[in-house]
């Protein structure tokens, strides 16, 4: 069957009071799931969700656990036009999970707090002619993405709320600009409709033009690398002579028409490709922040099947029929409840175009985005909730993935050390196809993080490969991390060996929690002066440092379990040491025990290495010898740390690299790890030590 009896009476009239709810026995829904009711079955699954929750409500013995049903956000008032205060006016229906009964849960209280569980919402949507529609009571519209003028009102009704937030029109690091006046790329793709509605479109130079433009984020795929602009086609198109162009990109291009807007950026056709040994690349790439930070909105192509073009409709399977009643009770047509869990914004942000490097920076910088989704539309800025295609917000607890907080992030005012060291644990992840382009796919994200430790008065804006002058200490102590235990240690050559850009990995900082002062040992200087805005692109080969060095011994891998893996994990405070960490995320370590060559069976460390030649070393089941350089003295509260030797409340812990000296070269050295250091004695061998000056390569 399509509905239980229950549901085909189903009321909305009856939720018209502000604070009236519909309850279902949770296990008259179970039942009726079983028999095969849409409706029921879909309680039931957002039931599944919160099963832990709502476990513990059963276990209670407060009388039958019910599903709850309001239109009436558990956390806020309801929006309702003020001039219709006898029409629902609704688009969500909410669901909560709570026992029949209910009992006071302080001691003393005197009132009493019912236990219940948020499960979210469904979104409520009929046909634009239908009763429901004409009556007002149900203000969610089943809109056709494929078709040109709802969506092209769909999409005019966000941009114009969007426009006006404050937040919408400034850049991650606080500048403010006005978006319908911005500097045009260097090149864009001017497009128009003729006379008899057919479109047309040439590649222009706009360089130092003013206007609006709309940006198309993709991921590139054969039919890209057909389209691709290079020296020899490119006065073709300037002329309009494009050849053949993918559906995506067609269809973006009418999305900007539809805006009004007749300029749009694709990076295969506005840049060079091929015949100027990538110049036109390097030039394009430092300007990355400012074309998608200043954009009009930017086109994100997530659709599985990108061959078919960016439009979907919402699929009819995802629609669960309900009966409307109007205000009589009488049945007049029908609405329709969809079930967000198919919408949901975290399968927007877990499409495999968000794990491409290069879509990772543009996804970041822009301020406004229009997702083309296999499930419709979402809208995201940098001042609301994610919206659904009918413009109605997505419930907090459905957008805080990973990736929408690191968002969130980068555009905070938190501090810049924290913010770079987190942004590149994410970017690090990401694939790119030509993994030279390592770097290059980040200079965007870095000229805006430059601009952000301006406005937090940071004196040394140096960048170099990757990391951070003002924070290099901490930049250089990346550690790779293994997902799967037998990926090999792929390292990019041309990158220097101290850089996280060199480990094809994803790579991470270790935290400081504990930390109470932090101070510097080893002076760090670039061995190259690189003008400021090519340090973005250009690889910086080699450090100098001065500072001591202390032969170490390289052991066994460390145990999850046992004596030495808890000491470590108390003293170091590096979260990949934890085994529930490692459970929960599917990544594995490889921590080495570090010790001092005159005890070596005493650990009195610990290493992450990385590298084909030292994993060799290891392999051979003997203790290896490496360098350790002093990078810093960390002073850590003591919370009952063994094995370390001292009574105080603190215990000093020194964050060190490991270096291999370069074949033939005098005083260079590469690295093959980097770790920390605790065992007082083996701290104390380096207090008799002369600072050294080296170079790192």
């Amino acid at each position: 069957m399509s509905l239980c009896q229950r549901c085909e009476e189903f009321n909305i009239q009856s939720l018209s009071k502000l604070g009236s709810t519909l309850k279902f026995d949770l296990g008259e829904v179970r039942a009726a799931s079983n028999d095969g009711c849409k409706f029921c079955t879909l309680l039931v699954n957002r039931v599944s969700l919160e099963w832990i929750t709502v476990k513990h409500l059963m276990g209670e013995k407060r009388g039958p656990l019910y599903v709850q049903l309001s239109t009436d956000h558990p956390r806020s008032e309801r929006k309702k036009t003020v001039h219709c205060p006898n029409i629902l006016q609704v688009d969500r229906l909410y669901l909560l999970a709570a026992p029949s009964m209910s009992q006071p849960t302080l001691v003393g209280a005197s009132y009493p707090l019912k236990l219940m569980k948020e499960l979210g919402c469904l979104v409520l949507t009929i046909l634009s002619d239908s009763p429901a529609a004409k009556s007002g009571d149900v203000t969610g519209r089943l809109r056709d993405a494929t078709k040109d003028k709802h969506r092209a009102d769909i999409i005019t009704e966000w941009l114009a709320n969007c426009l006006q937030h404050p937040k919408c029109r400034e850049t991650a690091s606080g500048s403010q600009f006005d978006v319908f006046n911005q500097p045009l790329p260097a090149r864009c793709v001017h497009i128009k409709f003729d006379s008899g509605g057919n479109m047309l479109f040439r590649l222009d130079e706009t360089g130092g033009q003013h206007g609006t433009y709309v940006i198309l984020s993709h991921r590139w795929n054969s039919q890209t690398e057909l389209t691709r602009t290079t020296t020899s086609n490119y006065v073709k198109r300037k002329g309009g002579d494009f050849g053949f162009l993918p559906a995506v990109f067609l269809e973006a291009m009418k999305v900007a028409l539809s805006q009004s807007i007749q300029y749009i950026w694709i990076d295969s056709l506005c840049i060079i490709q091929e015949g100027d040994g990538g110049a036109d690349w390097r030039k394009e790439a430092v300007h990355m922040a400012e074309y998608y930070q200043h954009a009009t909105f930017t086109i994100m192509s997530a659709v599985t099947l990108p061959y078919d073009g960016l439009f979907r409709a919402q699929p009819r399977s995802d629609l669960i029929r309900l009966p409307y009643r109007d205000k009589h009770s009488r049945r007049s047509g029908n609405l329709y409840a969809i079930n967000p869990e198919h919408m949901l914004y975290y399968r927007v942000q877990d499409a495999k175009i968000f794990w491409r490097g290069w879509v990772f920076q543009e996804w970041m910088l822009s301020r406004r985005l229009v997702n083309f989704t296999d499930y419709g539309i979402f809208f995201t800025c940098q001042s609301s909730n994610p919206l659904f295609e009918d413009l109605g917000e997505l419930p907090d607890h459905f957008y805080r993935t990973p990736l929408a907080e690191l968002k969130t992030f980068f555009n905070s005012r938190t501090p810049a050390e924290e913010i770079w060291c987190y942004l590149m644990r994410f970017y690090a992840a990401a694939s790119l196809t030509k993994k030279e382009d390592r770097l290059i796919a980040v200079a965007g994200i870095a000229k805006e993080y430059r601009r952000i430790l301006v406005a937090q008065n940071e004196a040394d804006l140096r960048y170099v490969t990757g990391l951070w002058m003002c924070i290099i200490h901490r930049g250089l102590l990346w550690h790779r991390i293994r997902v799967i235990t037998k990926v090999p240690y792929e390292r990019l050559p041309t990158q220097p060996s101290w850089s996280w850009t060199s480990a094809i990995a994803i790579v991470d900082w270790p935290a400081t929690s504990y930390t109470t002062d932090i101070r510097n040992d080893c002076i760090i200087t670039p061995c190259e002066e690189i003008e400021s805005e090519q340090q973005l692109i250009k690889i910086q080969p080699r450090l100098a440092v001065r500072g001591k060095m202390l032969p170490v011994v390289v052991r066994q891998e460390i145990p999850w379990k046992g004596d030495s893996a808890d000491t470590i994990r108390k003293m170091a405070d590096f979260k990949f040491l934890s085994p529930e960490i490692l459970f929960r995320d599917e990544k594995k370590s490889s921590f080495r025990a570090v010790c001092s060559v005159s005890k070596p069976g005493l650990i009195a460390g610990w290493g992450s290495f990385e590298g084909e030649s030292i994993q060799a070393r290891l392999g051979s089941g003997v203790g290896i010898s490496v360098f350790a350089l002093l990078v810093r003295t960390r002073r850590v509260e003591n919370f009952g740390a063994t094995g370390v030797g001292s009574m105080l409340p603190y215990y000093s812990v020194y964050d060190v690299l490991f270096l291999d000296p370069v074949m033939d070269r005098e005083d260079e050295y590469c690295r093959v790890g980097a770790g920390s250091l605790f065992e007082p004695e083996l701290l104390e061998e380096f207090s008799p030590l002369l600072a050294t000056d080296i170079i790192l390569v």
